[in-house]
């Protein structure tokens, strides 16, 4: 497939063409990391890994607890929640990160955690909230639950299809 960034306003987005493979993986529980530099998925979660790992292109080499690795598999995974198909890089033993960087300064989705509250809030490019919550102060979301539709006024809308922007 031929991978495009497209550039809509401040969000950039990434587009596929040829044959799909992304499809929701194992994952029930991502975990949203402002310290990661990329996205990391645990190959145990990926669903018929031997038809879709692939080589990156450039591996990445990273410190890790362990010492340093080098990342040269990736997949294509199916996020519901964020209404997106995202590249992962996947290795043995690691828990399943979404870079909070990436995810805002190169796809748009926003993030916000007020004072004294116990999670913060996060949107997707669209403006609709996903439900976060925190594992021990991290925060956290479920792949497969829908975002949050609101109305204008702020209330939520059963089935809602637009989201509600924000500041």
């Amino acid at each position: 497939p031929v991978t495009l960034w497209v550039r809509s306003g401040t969000a950039c987005t990434r587009r596929c063409w040829g044959a799909r493979t992304a499809q929701p993986d194992r994952v029930r529980k991502w975990l949203l990391d402002s310290g990661a530099s990329c996205h990391l998925m645990d190959i145990k979660k990926v669903v018929a890994p031997g038809s879709r790992l692939r080589q990156t292109r450039n591996p990445k080499k990273v410190l890790t607890a362990n010492g340093p690795l080098v990342l040269s598999q990736e997949v294509d995974t199916e996020i519901p929640a964020l209404q997106e198909d995202i590249t992962v890089l996947v290795t043995s033993g690691t828990p399943n990160v979404l870079s909070l960087g990436i995810l805002c300064a190169k796809m748009g989705c926003s993030f916000r955690w007020d004072p004294f509250r116990e999670a913060p809030v996060f949107f997707d490019p669209q403006g609709a909230e996903i439900r976060v919550w925190c594992d021990h102060y991290v925060p956290c979301f479920n792949p497969q639950e829908p975002p949050i539709m609101t109305d204008v006024a702020g209330g939520e809308v059963a089935g809602g299809q637009i989201g509600r922007a924000h500041v």
